[in-house]
C-alpha cells in the first residue's frame, strides 16, 4: 500500500481513513442502489400518470383508468392517481361505487393524508353516507385545521345527518 504521508501519525491517520472507506463502501453501494430503484419508480410513475392525463383529455376514460392502475401498481402511495381514477369513475362513467372503492383503496395505501380523506368524506356525501362523510371530513381537519373547503363539506355532511335521522 502507497502511503503519502512520512509523518507516523499522518500515516496512521491515512490507514484509518482507507480503511474506513473501504468497510464504508458496500453500504453505501447498497444504500445508493436503493435510493436509486425509489427514484426509478417515482419516475415510472409520474410517466403512467401523465401518460393517464393525456388520455383523459382526450376522452379515452378507459385508457386513462388502465394508466392510472398501472400508476398506483408501480407506486402504491402515489395519491393523485387514485384521485384521479375516482374522479373518471363519478363524472365519465358514472359508477360512484368503484369512485369510492378507489379512493378508499388509494386510503389504505397511501396512508392518512388529510387531502384523500376529504376526498373520500366527498364522495360519501355523494353517495349520501352523511355518517361516513362527516367521520372523514372530521379526519381530514385533524391534519389540516385551516381547511374552509373541508369545513363547508363537514357541515353539509352535518346537516345530511341530522335531515336523515328526523
Amino acid at each position: 500500500m502507497i502511503l503519502l504521508y512520512k509523518d507516523p501519525r499522518k500515516r496512521a491517520l491515512q490507514v484509518v481513513e482507507i480503511v474506513a472507506l473501504v468497510v464504508m463502501l458496500p453500504f453505501v453501494l447498497t444504500w445508493g442502489a436503493r435510493t436509486w430503484s425509489q427514484y426509478a419508480m417515482v419516475v415510472e410513475s409520474e410517466k403512467l400518470f401523465d401518460r393517464g392525463h393525456q388520455q383523459m383529455h382526450a376522452s379515452d376514460w378507459k385508457g386513462a383508468v388502465q394508466s392510472f392502475d398501472a400508476c398506483v401498481a408501480v407506486n402504491p402511495q402515489y395519491f393523485p392517481a387514485y384521485e384521479a381514477r375516482a374522479d373518471i369513475y363519478y363524472t365519465e362513467l358514472k359508477d360512484l361505487k368503484k369512485a369510492i372503492a378507489s379512493l378508499e383503496a388509494g386510503l389504505t395505501a397511501a396512508g392518512n393524508d388529510p387531502r384523500m380523506r376529504q376526498e373520500l368524506g366527498e364522495y360519501y356525501l355523494y353517495a349520501k353516507r352523511y355518517r361516513d362523510a362527516r367521520d372523514q371530513l372530521a379526519m381530514s381537519l385533524e391534519g389540516d385545521p385551516g381547511n374552509l373547503t373541508c369545513k363547508g363539506l363537514l357541515k353539509r355532511a352535518d346537516v345530511g345527518l341530522a335531515k336523515s335521522t328526523l
